[in-house]
């Protein structure tokens, strides 16, 4: 645990200081009385835009989590840790200048820069299996992971909506929730610089160069195994992010949320998710982690379903619990399942090859729900569900075998 504490805290500041800004777009981008974007633009044009914005950051990650993954093979887990979170605090600053100054450009620009730099999340998922004796310790440690880092959205959307909302403080702003949002950033380097102990020593045999990277993430694809859970993965990630990426904009159309009734809503979901790890190590007793990855993926789809049906707002009192609970499993399983599957010297690499593939659900799910929410409001999330599903049955003839290692793809 001593260890494991400041991969958690970074992790938790990290996802904080992201989440700060989850209720703003919407109304930045969708709020006619916002003059962020001109006044005669049309209400699809905004739409689409919005969705454009939203994979800024996914498909910055998209690039740069498989580089940072093999630079912390190569060189150590701390010190690319250290460089990804120094390299984030312009960005932050550069989207709370946008909006002071009514930049839009500026804002799709720092959105993309955050994302390519964010290396936390893959660096530390591969100091936890580092760390992790064991699939059991791995699976409780991940669980760790989860419910600290989703704790994260609850506080983070809470405190974005309020930072924003100039009517408690005058002085508060669209932008508040960036600068914060840097400070925190800077926080987590100084705990990283203080208190991480190094979780895999630096490997000069690893090599970096960006065609290599390539080639190892195209080789694990060619490993039939790993292809098909990527797959599955994929499905998941889409299913969850059309909902993330879309959830706000459907409340601001169906309900007509404020900004802080967007960041109550958002902390309300993340409870669950926080919570849902809690179960994990009592699933881990009947079911494989493919085979509660699989479960989870069609009850997510469901409870996706679910969750469209009501037309008062006083039910997502309720539909938001399933929704939050199997939110938890598709973000620790999906890694978990490739984690079980290669070496300890492989886990920087594999993992961020998952983390590509997460991060490009994210950003493809923004730019086609931003095309879908241009037709219906709710469409976007009725694909998550339709995916989720999918993503499930993928997984039938996974668990249908015996748990073995693949063979590893050359580093």
């Amino acid at each position: 645990m001593k260890r494991l504490f400041p991969v958690l805290v970074v992790l938790f500041l990290g996802y904080l200081g992201f989440s700060l800004a989850l209720p703003i777009f919407p109304p930045l981008f969708l709020d006619l009385h916002h003059s962020f974007l001109p006044t005669e633009m049309g209400t699809a044009m905004r739409r689409i835009l919005l969705g454009i914005l939203f994979s800024m950051y996914p498909f910055g990650q998209f690039i740069g989590a498989p580089i940072m993954g093999k630079l912390s093979d190569k060189y150590g887990r701390k010190p690319i840790l250290l460089i990804s979170l120094l390299a984030i605090i312009p960005g932050y600053i550069g989207s709370a200048l946008s909006v002071s100054h009514q930049l839009p450009f500026l804002i799709f620009l720092s959105r993309f820069w955050v994302g390519l730099l964010e290396g936390n999340i893959t660096i530390a998922q591969a100091a936890i299996s580092d760390i992790s004796e064991n699939e059991k310790a791995k699976t409780k440690n991940f669980g760790w992971m989860v419910s600290l880092s989703s704790s994260a959205f609850f506080f983070g959307p809470l405190i974005g909506g309020k930072l924003a909302d100039s009517k408690l403080i005058y002085w508060f702003h669209y932008d508040t929730p960036f600068w914060c949002a840097a400070i925190l950033v800077l926080i987590g380097v100084l705990v990283v610089w203080r208190r991480f102990q190094e979780t895999h020593e630096a490997d000069p045999e690893v090599e970096i160069r960006p065609a290599k990277i390539l080639v190892s993430f195209i080789e694990s694809l060619r490993i039939k195994r790993l292809r098909l859970i990527f797959a599955a993965n994929l499905c998941f990630f889409f299913a969850i992010f059309f909902f993330l990426n879309f959830f706000s904009a459907y409340l601001v159309n169906a309900f007509g949320f404020n900004v802080s009734q967007l960041g109550e809503a958002n902390a309300y979901l993340s409870i669950f998710v926080v919570l849902g790890p809690l179960l994990f190590g009592t699933m881990a007793k009947y079911w494989t982690v493919t085979k509660t990855a699989l479960i989870g993926s069609v009850l997510m789809g469901v409870s996706l379903i679910v969750f469209l049906l009501p037309s008062s707002p006083y039910a997502l009192f309720f539909t938001l619990i399933p929704v939050g609970f199997f939110m938890a499993i598709g973000f620790a399983y999906p890694a978990l399942m490739i984690s079980n599957i290669v070496s300890k010297r492989m886990q920087g690499q594999i993992l961020g090859s998952n983390m590509a593939i997460q991060v490009f659900g994210e950003g493809a799910t923004a730019l086609i729900g931003g095309l879908l929410m241009a037709i219906f409001s709710s469409l976007p999330i009725w694909a998550g569900a339709f995916v989720a599903i999918l993503g499930g049955l993928i997984l039938i003839s996974e668990t249908q075998r015996p748990q073995k290692q693949a063979p590893p793809s050359s580093s």
